[in-house]
């Protein structure tokens, strides 16, 4: 490792603070389907002034992704000073959550200081799912507090700006971590006894466990696919959901909850159809499933193979066989109910007459 990239990470240790400054990043690009935007130049962001005021500070409490292979430095800390009360930053245009009071426990996901297209492309979509009300529980998204900017000495002299994502924090463990894999490389969950998530005073030995049974792995994954499908009723497309950044969390905010809520992370290959190059064709500015009155129904845009990465061999409570199976049986369901309310309707006209 470098004397740079050891310096870098070094900056972001455990009692470190963050004096954040509120930025707007550019338009979604980098991915082919966005439009090309030349990068910024090395070491600086985009339309961002160094020289303007403070708005948020933070305490780093601990690292919980970092290293010099990851494009981003995952960073737990504790709220010292939320922006002013009469500050425009946590009105202006509801573009994100205001910022919780001092104390409060958030993520803050620092962005690579050359990365600039993959701070473009999640900071827009966190933005995006905001204001289209599909952040924080009982949503697939953690809440979103806004993209931020922060400025750190390089070298003696000199310095740097990074962008920064502030969001939930959210406790819990990835699918991935919660299974093994068997000699076909599928998901096979921990049965051998319930998983503690958190402790807490609310509950009755003082620690929040679940077991994966069949159910509770049934629940996460029906989470999942229905968070993807809304998503994709407002015209966003996850391209990147694996295993290893679908999470599950057994708490919202401070409160226990009684069953699993799944949460989704990594937004850098997420696409915003309205951003994207096809939508500037004539004809083309919304997607198609937006004008719908309903999110599609899942079996018409999932299948077995569309989410090999989360099948698990037959035995297991996380294969998704089991899961379509059951959206076939409600979408079955959901058709005899609608034709016997066609033919009711049909009955009733007929007596008017």
């Amino acid at each position: 490792m470098s004397f740079s990239a050891r310096f870098d990470i070094a900056q972001y240790g455990p009692g470190k603070r963050l004096d954040l400054k509120k930025y707007s990043p550019a338009n979604p690009h980098s991915l082919s389907q966005y439009p090309t935007i030349p990068p910024p130049p090395l070491y600086h962001l985009r339309g961002f002034n160094p020289d303007s005021e403070t708005q948020v500070k933070l305490e780093i409490l601990e690292s919980l992704s970092s290293g010099i292979n990851g494009r981003a430095q995952v960073l737990l800390c504790k709220v010292i000073k939320p922006p002013p009360a009469s500050s425009t930053i946590n009105v202006r245009e509801g573009d994100y959550e205001p910022v919780p009071g001092p104390g409060t426990r958030i993520v803050a996901n620092v962005n690579h200081k050359i990365a600039d297209g993959d701070l473009c492309c999640k900071s827009y979509a966190y933005k995006y799912l905001y204001k289209k009300k599909l952040t924080g529980h009982p949503h697939l998204t953690a809440q979103y507090y806004g993209t931020w900017a922060v400025t750190l000495p390089r070298g003696k002299s000199k310095s740097m700006s990074v962008g920064l994502i502030l969001m939930e924090y959210i406790i819990g463990y990835s699918i991935d971590e919660l299974c093994s894999r068997d000699k076909y490389d599928q998901l096979v969950p921990d049965v051998s006894a319930p998983i503690i998530f958190h402790e807490s005073d609310q509950a009755k030995d003082g620690e929040v466990c679940l077991e994966l049974t069949k159910e509770n792995c049934m629940e996460v994954l029906k989470q999942f696919i229905d968070g993807c499908v809304r998503h994709m009723h407002v015209g966003i497309a996850h391209n990147d959901a694996e295993p290893h950044n679908v999470f599950v969390t057994m708490r919202n905010g401070n409160d226990d909850l009684d069953k699993p809520r799944t949460v989704m992370f990594d937004h850098i290959l997420t696409e915003v159809w309205s951003m994207a190059a096809d939508a500037r064709k004539p004809g083309c500015e919304i997607h198609c499933l937006e004008m719908s009155s309903k999110p599609p129904h899942p079996m018409e845009r999932y299948s077995v193979k569309a989410l090999t990465n989360f099948a698990g061999c037959e035995e297991s409570p996380y294969c998704t066989f089991a899961v379509l199976r059951e959206c076939i049986k409600e979408k079955k369901a959901a058709n005899a109910r609608m034709v016997e309310d066609i033919k009711k309707a049909e009955d009733d006209k007929g007596e008017t007459w």
